[in-house]
C-alpha cells in the first residue's frame, strides 16, 4: 500500500482564494506535489474555483464565494492531495541562448572571485545545468529555476540593485532565474538573452510554464545583438521534436531562420524543424482578449512564493 502523504496547511488569502502550502522552504519534492495538485485540479474540475496558480512551494486557488466557501473547498482540496496525479505532458525543453559576462553579465568576475575559480568556468558549470521552470512570478515572465549545480550556489547580493536589464540571466541562492523585464534584483547577474518569455501582445503571452526544462547555451556578442533586433520585431524560432505534446496549443511563433536561434524547444533527438505562425497574428490576436483574460494573466504572475 502506497503511503500517505503528509497533509498540506490551507491557508485563507484574502476572501476569494486559498493556499495550498505543501512546505515552508523551497523544495523539489514540494514543487512536484505543487504541480501534481494544479493537474488533477484540471481534471477533477471544482465547482466555483477560477484559477489556479503554482508557486515553489504552494498552489494558490482563487474561487467564486458565491459558488463555494472555504471550508467546503479547502476539503476537497485536500482529498485531491491523496490522489494519484494525473501524469504529466511530455516534457517542454526550452535551450535559451546567453551572452555571458563584459556589460551583459557584470557580476560573472566577482562570483569567479567568490567561487575560486574562473568566468570561463562558471559559464561552463552554469551551461553544463539541467534546469526546470518551478514558478514563475515577481514580475510577468520572470522564470524561477532548480536544478542549479551546487558548485553555482551562492548567497545573494548584500545590497540588491533597483535596477536590472531586461533578458537578465542570473542566480541567487539555490535557484537561478530568467528576467524578462527590467527590475530590482538582489541576484548575481551572469548574462543576459535576447528571449522575450513574456510579450503582453503575443500570442502566447507567456513562453515558460512550471514543469518545463531548460538548458543554456553561450553566444557572442554579435549575435546577441541579431537576436535581440529580431526579438524586439516579435519573431522567435521553434525547433519541436515529435511527439512533443502541447506546442500547437501554446501557439509558439518562430524566429526565422536568418536570425539565428533565439530560443529553441527541443526534444531528446533534438527534433526537426517545422516554421509556425508569426507572432504578428498574436498582435491581432490581442486586440480580440477581453479585459477579463489580460487581468487573469497578470494576476497569475503575483502569486508568491
Amino acid at each position: 500500500m502506497a503511503a500517505t502523504l503528509s497533509p498540506p496547511r490551507l491557508l485563507p488569502s484574502g476572501d476569494s482564494a486559498i493556499t495550498v502550502e505543501f512546505s515552508r522552504n523551497i523544495d523539489d519534492v514540494a514543487n512536484q506535489r505543487v504541480l501534481a495538485l494544479d493537474r488533477t485540479l484540471a481534471r477533477e474540475t471544482i465547482a466555483g474555483v477560477t484559477e489556479a496558480v503554482p508557486t515553489y512551494r504552494s498552489l494558490l486557488v482563487h474561487y467564486d464565494p458565491v459558488q463555494i466557501d472555504f471550508d467546503t473547498l479547502g476539503e476537497k482540496l485536500l482529498i485531491l492531495t491523496q490522489l494519484p496525479a494525473p501524469p504529466a505532458a511530455t516534457t517542454r525543453r526550452w535551450r535559451i541562448p546567453v551572452v555571458y559576462g563584459g556589460e551583459h553579465g557584470i557580476d560573472l568576475e566577482d562570483v569567479a572571485k567568490a567561487l575560486n575559480t574562473t568566468p570561463d568556468d562558471i559559464v561552463a558549470r552554469h551551461v553544463a545545468g539541467n534546469y526546470r521552470v518551478a514558478m514563475i512570478g515577481f514580475t510577468p515572465g520572470w522564470s524561477y529555476l532548480s536544478g542549479l549545480p551546487d558548485s553555482l550556489r551562492m548567497p545573494r547580493r548584500p545590497n540588491p540593485r533597483l535596477l536590472t536589464p531586461a533578458g537578465t540571466i542570473s542566480i541567487g541562492g539555490v535557484q537561478a532565474g530568467v528576467q524578462c523585464l527590467a527590475a530590482p534584483s538582489g541576484w548575481h547577474l551572469l548574462g543576459r538573452t535576447a528571449v522575450k518569455t513574456y510579450q503582453l501582445h503575443r500570442d502566447p503571452i507567456f513562453l515558460l510554464e512550471p514543469g518545463d526544462a531548460v538548458t543554456f547555451t553561450a553566444v557572442d556578442a554579435k549575435t546577441f545583438a541579431e537576436q535581440d533586433r529580431a526579438a524586439f520585431r516579435g519573431l522567435i524560432l521553434l525547433r519541436e521534436s515529435p511527439g512533443i505534446d502541447g506546442c500547437k496549443r501554446h501557439g509558439i511563433p518562430w524566429f526565422q531562420q536568418e536570425n539565428r536561434i533565439a530560443m529553441q524547444l527541443v526534444g531528446p533527438d533534438g527534433g526537426p524543424s517545422q516554421q509556425m505562425p508569426s507572432a504578428r497574428r498574436g498582435q491581432a490576436l490581442h486586440t480580440r482578449l477581453n479585459a477579463a483574460d489580460r487581468n487573469r494573466a497578470g494576476r497569475r504572475q503575483q502569486a508568491r512564493i
